[in-house]
């Protein structure tokens, strides 16, 4: 299986959702009262997620192959889906613009790498 540009470009754009998944543990305030965050297990699993997403991006890059890739999507798919209660639980707008951003950058991301190369 040959990586075309869109390809490699979705790959990366996932490898940097990971990151931050991984860089949120450090930037996640602790909650309080006025101002809501997500729970501890929820914040766990997306370093978790960050970090399976960052090695399967790195074995995608290395060696391209369903399930590298898969790996990748599935990581992707259920980080997002991680951040969708925050538009349920009133956050502030900064915030939710942010989970927007993020679940659109995700979905940019799933639709490069699964872009077919033209034949």
């Amino acid at each position: 299986m040959n990586l075309s540009t869109k390809n490699k470009v979705g790959l990366g754009l996932a490898g940097l959702l990971g990151v931050l998944d991984i860089a949120g543990y450090f930037l996640t305030p602790d909650p309080s009262a006025d101002m809501p965050g997500p729970p501890d297990w929820i914040v766990l699993l997306d370093v978790a997620l960050g970090i399976i997403t960052v090695i399967a991006v790195i074995l995608a890059f290395r060696s391209p192959n369903k399930i590298n890739i898969a790996t990748t999507l599935t990581a992707r798919v259920v980080s997002a889906l991680t951040a969708v209660p925050a538009y349920f639980v009133g956050v502030p707008t900064s915030i939710l613009v942010l989970v927007t951003v993020f679940i659109v950058a995700t979905i940019v991301s799933i639709w490069l790498i699964l872009s077919k190369t033209p034949t």
